[in-house]
Parts: structure tokens; sequence; C-alpha cells
């Protein structure tokens, strides 16, 4: 009713009206929000979100990060949920082999170097809760999975390449006794068989990449190689903490004594002039990408000298020879 008392005409049904609009409006709003809520980001987003974590793991580096027990007395005393990385550290590894998976292929390099990152900053972290174990080995399947791709016909020249270095990283973690940690001779094996079916002169020989340049070739034969430098240099240098790590290289080695010559030969070919002497046959690029190998060849001999170098005096030094 109005002032005079007589009903109100109309009044009712704007009010009706109005509210029939704000639901409305709500309604539309709500349909919108699910609909976002939904839709995965972009490949690029999640390729940026993977560096920043990589980024996070380069500049972390008080040392509660990485040891569990320190950052569990630091939760307790602060009565908090605990922010250290190593108490988040099966989520850091599920998303770095969400990466590595990815169906997309660009990402998966990434994800290979974020798994990368996270042994190296983990790889000396043992388990409080089980003696003799590192924390890493709780991420062993996950980290399989991620590398058994790397090493497949198909896989891209730069997955490959990762694969290989964090292979050789996760291995040098899990086969040292040092600290009185337990070494799996299982995991040893398999993981070793992934790098080691490649490295003689005939697989090696036989990588090719046709729809790219034939310097990619040269990379994935000189990263596998130096990946399995790296850990016969570490077996040279500690033969008693990594005597099993000795016992499965052992059978390989002959072929990588080829393989590693092969290597030191064509950096000393590139090195002398810039360019191989007229005449030359290459072991591990064509000369026609010798200025793109080059690069990829003096990261490698370093370290594939110090490998070949253990090797001197050994029955496998001159065996087929």
């Amino acid at each position: 009713q109005n002032a005079s008392g007589l009903p109100t005409v109309g009044g009712d049904d704007e009010d009706e009206e109005e509210d029939r609009k704000r639901q409305k409006e709500a309604q539309l709003e709500a349909e919108e929000n699910a609909k976002w809520a939904h839709v995965a980001p972009r490949w690029q987003t999640r390729l940026y979100a993977a560096e920043c974590v990589r980024r996070l793991l380069d500049v972390a580096d008080h040392s509660a990060h990485y040891d569990l027990t320190l950052a569990r007395e630091e939760t307790e005393r602060q009565g908090g949920s605990g922010e250290r990385l190593v108490l988040h550290l099966g989520r850091l590894v599920s998303v770095a082999f969400t990466v590595a998976t990815s169906r997309i292929e660009a990402m998966r390099p990434a994800g290979v170097l974020m798994l990368l990152d996270v042994v190296e900053r983990f790889a000396a972290a043992p388990d409080p809760d089980y003696h003799g174990h590192l924390l890493l080995e709780q991420s062993h399947a996950q980290l399989g999975a991620a590398l058994r791709p790397c090493f497949g016909p198909e896989a891209d020249p730069s997955l490959t390449a990762s694969g290989a270095a964090l292979l050789a990283r996760y291995l040098l973690a899990i086969s040292t006794t040092s600290g009185g940690i337990q070494v799996d001779p299982a995991a040893i094996r398999k993981l070793l068989a992934l790098l080691t079916k490649r490295l003689t002169p005939a697989a090696l020989a036989a990588i090719s990449y046709p729809a790219l340049s034939d310097a990619a070739a040269t990379m994935v034969r000189t990263t596998s190689l130096r990946a399995a430098a790296a850990l016969q240099a570490a077996a040279a240098r500690e033969p008693e903490a990594r005597a099993e790590l000795c016992k499965q290289m052992q059978p390989s080695l002959v072929d990588l004594r080829s393989c590693w010559m092969g290597l030191l030969r064509d950096h000393a070919a590139l090195s002398i002039a810039g360019r191989a002497a007229k005449g030359y046959v290459p072991h591990l690029y064509v000369q026609g990408a010798a200025t793109a190998s080059r690069e990829h060849l003096e990261h490698a001999a370093p370290l594939v000298f110090e490998a070949a170098l253990s090797m001197v005096a050994t029955p496998e030094w001159v065996a087929g020879r």
C-alpha cells in the first residue's frame, strides 16, 4: 500500500523481476567460472612454471631445505606446517615427472632437467626413517619411468641428452656405500643398461636424426659418452665405496674404451687447426658439421679423458687389441 492506503500497482512485480535478473546473472557467472575451472593452462605457462621451480631450487641454499631431520625440528619449534623443500620432495618429483612425461614433446626436456636439479640437490640426503637409505629412493619408480623414454628410438635429441645427464647423476647418488648407504644392485643394473646398450661403436654410428642437423647426433653421442665417463671416473676414484658400480661397468668397458678413444681423437683433430686434417675419418661427427660439433666434443673431452686414463693397466685396456 502507498501513503494513502491504496494498494501499490506493479511494485511487487518489479521487485520479482529484479530478483530474477540477479539470480540469472549469478547463474551465468557460476557457469562461466565452472567452465574455466577445468581449462588446463597452456603448455607455455606450464613450462614457465617448471622453470620457476628450477630457479627456486637454485636459490634455496639453506641446509634445512635438504635435511629432513633439520626441517622437522625447525617445524616443531615454530609450530607451523613447514616451508622447507625437503618436506615437499614428493610433490617436487611429482611435478617434474609430470612435465618430463608430458604428451607435449617440447616440455619433456624441461621436466628431465628439473628432475636433474632435484637429484643434484637431494643426492646425499639420507632418509631418517629408514637407516641406510636415501630420500631419493622413495622416488625411484618415478625417476625410472621418466628415464626410459629418454633412450627410446623416437626420443628427441635434447631429451636423450638431458636423460643421460640425469641417469648418470642419479646412479652416482645411489651407487655409493659411503655414509652407510645400502646399494641395490638390481636398480643399478637396470638403469646402467639404458645407457650402455647405446654405447658400442656400432650403436653410436647408427644414431641418426634425418630431420635435424648432423650435429644433433653428435650431441647425443658425446653426452651419452660423457655420462658413462662420469660413472667410470667416480668408480675409479672410490673403488671400495662404489664396488657395485665397478662390477656393473666392467662388461661394457671394452666397448666404452673404443668409443672414448674415438671421441678423444675427434677432439684432438678439431682442436689442432679448427678442422680435421685432410683424410681424417671422424668417429662421432661428419665433416659438414665439424664446427657445430666442436662444442659438444670440448665439453665431453676432459671427463672422457679421465675415464679412459683410469682404465690404463687394466685388462680391459688391452683386451681385443
